[in-house]
């Protein structure tokens, strides 16, 4: 009686992994998400999101993208905030800002160099807001105090006041009492998220006209520069 054969069976083949998304793919997924809650718990997935999520060029293209809501309006006087209302889109965004939470009365910031003068806003742009404190002595001038604050996390960066030896580099007057305004710079290309600039800009009046005094210039790593109106 022949002996029975034995078959040896083999395990089958493992199925093939699939492709790896190429990264210029996976970056115009991600670019889809709408939502910045969503691209965060992207980015904590894997390290291969993150490091697409956390680079400054996808930042700037989803920026660009998805920009930040309007979700409403600071009254530069009294600091109260007027959430965006129906029918407006964003307006159920506005209603979960805690405007209750003293996130806009700026009282978490510290003392100006002049402590019996307020903090007043005089600009807002990207979720952040400009105050100033102005020097109401009437020997000299002296540039204001400056602030920008991120008013939803109770976040602030004073900025440095211009150097002595910087103004009289330009040949600032100090005699003519000149008024100063401030502004934030609209985010560029070329910006993260986290980057500001600020303008500050001397001025008198003289026969109904605007006569420019001395530029200042601020970033967010501290003082840029300060020219004459003859270098700008």
């Amino acid at each position: 009686m022949p002996s029975p054969v034995c078959r040896c069976l083999e395990a089958p083949a493992p199925p093939p992994r699939p492709a790896a998304l190429a990264d210029d793919l996976l970056e115009e997924i991600l670019l889809r998400l709408t939502c910045p809650a969503d691209l965060a718990r992207a980015s904590a997935a894997c390290a291969s999101f993150r490091r697409l999520v956390t680079d400054a060029n996808f930042l700037r293209r989803y920026r660009s993208l998805h920009p930040s809501l309007l979700l409403g309006f600071i009254d530069s006087v009294s600091f109260g905030f007027q959430p965006a209302e129906a029918p407006h889109p964003n307006a159920i965004a506005a209603r979960s800002i805690p405007r209750h939470a003293g996130c806009f009365s700026f009282d978490y910031l510290p003392p100006t160099r002049w402590n019996w003068n307020p903090w007043d806003a005089c600009d807002v742009r990207d979720g952040r807001v400009l105050l100033k404190s102005n020097y109401m002595g009437i020997m000299a001038f002296h540039f204001p105090d400056l602030a920008v604050c991120d008013p939803l996390f109770r976040r602030y960066r004073l900025l440095p006041p211009i150097p002595d030896d910087l103004l009289a580099s330009v040949h600032f007057p100090q005699q003519i009492f000149p008024l100063f305004e401030a502004f934030l710079v609209p985010s560029g290309e070329e910006d993260d998220g986290a980057s500001f600039r600020v303008i500050g800009r001397a001025y008198r009046a003289i026969s109904d006209e605007d006569k420019q005094v001395a530029q200042a210039r601020h970033q967010q790593d501290g003082f840029l520069n300060c020219r004459s109106p003859a270098s700008l």
